[in-house]
């Protein structure tokens, strides 16, 4: 038979029918609530700066700063000369360049999209959840309470801090609502709904949520079709469906996604399975108990939701409980990683194993908790059932015993008290419930208890500091502007290292990126294994990383070298082929006893005309960024290279090394030859003229990658990987003008793809032949 919409609500009891007008009604207020938690909650705090907002100030801020103005200017940084001698940006994901939403980014001030997107993205998610909930058929305050616990607490709020996840995140309930729609009756729109959620969590940068979320929505599936005992022929319509949404929706993020893929291909982020270290080898990796069952903290579930969740055990809709009491269960039992003794079986689920902290998965948790509470809650309040009842006895036993255990417990420490004595207010609220049949009074109970768990959720301790989502708060970003572009005019085409150990709001190697600084290492976790061995082996002395964290992210590291080998400077020769002309330290690293030595022994000199607060130093045997050399050697492995380049009697304008034989004869002795000459010097086109009497390997000091094409005089060129991390083609004796150019296959073929993807979802969205209903 056919189905004219495909999220059309089955046959329901009189109670359960929606009403548009009222369900609009309540979203308007969910989407104003979840405003208001923003503003009170999260936007509020003066705190100037904390680690919790690290990534947020030094990361993503400055990445759309840089991208959305190199937009503006025509000229998007696809490739991005100003971090780690360059790398690939596109495919480092996380600045979502190609999400819709980030347009943003291009019509307000980096500072307002931020505030605005981090909005709108916990309206969505309000709005959705209150959707799904009411297409599983809660009624309209348990839908509310699913919404105000998804967005208020947990994940959610709290991945903030790193946008391109809350980003991802906010699309799981929109996800859920067309995993129930294909589960009742699989149609072309319902498919298109999963096809827009999958593809706009996947243009959003994280690949780790979305690939929670392809989880949880498959797993949803399942236990829906299980539910209603689904034929053959349904279960194969139902699933296939399915396969061809995330397809449809991974094709539509091809464009962000195969760039991605490229990059992991010579990646330090692979696409297998980390070992426990790596994947626990920043802060923050495993959630507390205590946090988590004892109310006061962001990720708290809360005293009065707490008590609400053994309400589910009579809930109605017995498949959906089931479902997010098994699925949450497993996330949070995961979540906990090597703790349990179920870690083995986390690691291997396909997928999961390729990220970092396992914790995360509590945004799964998060979510199939709201919804039990809210299958619960749907249950307590139905004032026809005779099970209701019990459920509120056995909910003011619970809430009595976390009151308890809370007063007994760390109540003191997490400064409960503001939140304990509403917890009694609820207590008062169910007895009410219990001994008032009036449907007048119900109704101010049922309204008393969500205000309770409203209550709860705006005075749990925040422990946010400021973002920067003012202009007060964003110019901070800006203290050394002035001071950052005299440095780029004087720099030329060489680099400047920022250095910092922990990099504060105005300093850090991200800025580069915004002023245009060709800068030297970055604050940056999707990069290539030839910037991880390059830059381990100087601050380390060893291409296999022994220090914290594991996984290389971008930074040079501590200027002290480990317990057993020589100090840093001795191979400082690694910065003098980078052609780091310039490094600039704050006033407090230099009081540090390694950096000071560092200076010291690499033969750095002050320069003059330091800002307030910073200081300059200059690096005399910095090399040009390009130069000719008329002898190569085949490269030995890495740690035997990266050795015999730190020499400092190393000399690649006489000898340089090469993956690949370039074309010269080996071991030509050097010949005479002018600098080359930088004719262009653009992130995407570098245009360099070279003068030799014979022939030579033109070495540009830039990251070499698969991206990048050449030619010698208009003619295609191969481009070598010279001195290990660097870009090289063999040019003829004489004159002759090379030309670099960044044009990878992985962008021009994502583009097609996801152009035929948005396609497909536009004639699906709105075809007028619905899909057959396969019973």
């Amino acid at each position: 038979m056919a189905v004219a919409d495909p999220c059309r609500a089955p046959a329901r009891r009189a109670r359960d029918v929606v009403n548009p007008r009222g369900t609009l009604a309540l979203a308007a207020a969910l989407a104003a609530a979840a405003g208001l938690f923003w503003t009170t909650r999260i936007a509020a705090p003066k705190g100037l700066f904390d680690l919790t907002t690290t990534d947020v100030w030094i990361y993503s801020y400055p990445m759309y700063e840089a991208f959305y103005a190199s937009v503006r200017a025509g000229m998007p940084l696809f490739w991005n000369p100003y971090l780690l001698c360059g790398i690939p940006w596109i495919g480092t994901l996380q600045g979502g360049f190609f999400y819709p939403p980030h347009l943003l980014y291009l019509l307000l001030p980096t500072y307002a999209a931020l505030a605005a997107s981090a909005v709108l993205h916990l309206a969505l998610a309000a709005v959705s959840t209150l959707a799904f909930a009411r297409r599983a058929g809660l009624g309209s305050a348990a839908a509310a309470l699913a919404a105000l616990l998804f967005t208020m607490r947990g994940s959610l709020p709290q991945w903030l801090l790193w946008p391109n996840m809350a980003e991802a995140a906010a699309w799981l309930p929109l996800g859920m609502l067309a995993v129930r729609c294909l589960s009742e009756s699989p149609s072309r729109r319902a498919v298109a709904l999963l096809a827009l959620a999958m593809a706009a969590s996947a243009l959003a940068g994280s690949p780790q949520v979305t690939m929670l979320l392809g989880y949880g929505w498959a797993t949803l599936l399942l236990a829906l079709l299980i539910g209603r005992r689904a034929g053959a022929r349904d279960w194969a319509f139902a699933a296939g469906a399915f396969a061809v949404a995330l397809a449809l929706g991974a094709a539509i993020g091809a464009v962000q996604l195969l760039p991605a893929i490229e990059l992991a291909r010579g990646g330090t982020r692979a696409l297998q399975a980390l070992t426990p270290s790596e994947q626990y080898s920043a802060v923050g990796g495993q959630p507390s108990v205590p946090l988590l069952l004892l109310p006061g903290s962001r990720s708290s579930f809360g005293l009065i939701a707490s008590a609400l969740l053994p309400t589910a055990l009579w809930a109605r809709h017995r498949v959906l409980t089931a479902w997010a009491l098994v699925v949450g269960g497993l996330a949070l039992i995961f979540a906990f990683g090597p703790q349990t003794p179920l870690f083995e079986a986390y690691a291997s689920i396909p997928g999961l194993g390729w990220f970092r902290q396992p914790g995360r998965l509590l945004l799964l948790t998060d979510w199939c908790f709201a919804i039990g509470v809210a299958a619960g809650f749907d249950r307590l309040v139905d004032a026809r059932s005779t099970r209701a009842r019990a459920a509120a006895a056995l909910a003011i036993v619970t809430l009595v015993g976390l009151v308890a255990l809370s007063l007994l417990g760390q109540a003191p420490s997490f400064g409960l008290w503001p939140v304990v004595l509403p917890a009694t207010g609820a207590g008062v609220g169910l007895a009410l419930l219990l001994l008032v049949p009036a449907a007048r009074r119900r109704g101010l109970a049922i309204a008393g208890i969500l205000a309770l768990v409203t209550m709860e959720l705006f005075v749990a301790r925040a422990r946010f500091a400021r973002f920067p989502y003012t202009p007060r708060a964003a110019s901070l970003l800006r203290r050394h502007e002035a001071f950052f572009e005299e440095l780029r005019a004087r720099g030329g085409s060489g680099r400047v290292w920022l250095y910092s150990g922990l990099p504060p709001l105005d300093f850090g190697p991200s800025l580069a990126s915004v002023y245009g600084l060709r800068g030297f290492d970055a604050h940056e976790p999707a990069t290539l294994r030839l910037h991880a061995e390059y830059f381990s082996y100087l601050t380390e002395g060893t291409t296999s990383r022994g220090r914290s964290p594991l996984l290389f992210m971008g930074r040079a590291g501590p200027l002290s070298a480990p317990i057993g080998r020589p100090p840093t400077a001795s191979r400082r020769r690694l910065v003098d082929l980078a052609a780091v002309r310039y490094l600039v330290l704050r006033d407090e690293e230099t009081r540090h006893a390694d950096v000071r030595q560092f200076v010291a022994d690499a033969g750095f000199r002050v320069a003059p005309s330091s800002p307030e607060g910073l200081t300059v130093y200059e690096n005399p045997a910095a090399l040009p960024r390009a130069y000719l050399a008329h002898a190569t050697r085949s490269a030995p492995p890495p740690d035997v290279l990266l050795a015999r380049m730190s020499d400092p009697s190393f000399d690649p304008l006489a000898e340089s090394y090469v993956a690949d034989d370039p074309g010269l004869e080996q071991g030509r002795p050097t010949a005479a030859a002018e600098m080359p000459v930088f004719v262009r010097d653009d992130p995407h086109v570098v245009e360099i003229d070279t003068r030799s009497a014979t022939p030579a390997l033109l070495v540009l000091a830039d990251t070499y990658h698969s991206g990048w094409t050449a030619t010698v005089d208009g003619t295609p060129a191969r481009i070598v990987r010279a001195n290990h991390l660097f870009r090289g083609v063999s040019v003829p004796a004489g004159r002759h003008r090379v030309r670099f150019t960044y044009r990878p296959w992985s962008l021009i073929a994502g583009g097609a793809v996801s152009a035929a993807g948005i396609c497909v979802l536009l004639a699906l969205a709105w075809g007028a032949t619905p899909a057959s209903d396969p019973s």
